[in-house]
């Protein structure tokens, strides 16, 4: 099984932008961003080093997913970083879901406080399954500027459905007490 052009470059330029807006939000806010892994590492007790170099850790991996969806020649390695980075995250809030720990920020919702929960492992789970299809071998067939407009297409209306869903999500969950 191939996969198309314009399905693989679709699927990178997705994720270039979730995990570009994702590292943005963290440098911009990098306090509230140390304060958040600090709350997933809570049951180690971490001191600051641990933590900062905790987060300078997620920074690097998100980096390179940013990078080898742009730039990444290898579908494959595209692949297993940024699918291994969605469930890595979703593995981090379901330990701590099952810790106990109430995290007051899931850390993935752009300034919009949401605990971490279940439904934020699903979507995760459900997100890394476009992230496997780039380890799929790519057809040649060359791009043309109606490619270039699906494409376009295709990412913007991937964005507009996925910030629905965040929206759903943030609004559906139970607030925390002030």
């Amino acid at each position: 099984m191939q996969l198309d052009p314009v399905v693989a470059l679709t699927i990178r330029l997705g994720f270039l932008l979730l995990f570009g807006s994702a590292l943005l939000h963290k440098i911009v806010d990098w306090s509230s961003f140390e304060t958040t892994v600090r709350r997933y590492l809570a049951g180690l007790r971490p001191g600051t080093a641990i933590v900062r170099l905790a987060a300078g850790v997620i920074v690097f991996l998100e980096v390179g997913v940013v990078v080898l969806c742009a730039f990444g020649p290898s579908g494959t390695l595209a692949a297993a970083v940024t699918a291994g980075v969605l469930l890595a995250y979703g593995a981090a809030m379901y330990i701590n879901i099952a810790r106990g720990n109430v995290l007051l920020d899931c850390g993935c919702s752009w300034g919009a406080r949401r605990p971490a929960s279940r439904i934020l492992v699903l979507r995760n789970v459900v997100l890394a399954l476009p992230a496997f299809m780039l380890a799929l071998p790519v057809a040649s067939r060359p791009l043309e500027l109606m490619s270039a407009v699906s494409v376009g297409a295709a990412v913007v209306t991937c964005t507009l459905i996925y910030a629905a869903v965040d929206q759903l999500l943030t609004h559906s969950a139970p607030q925390e007490a002030q």
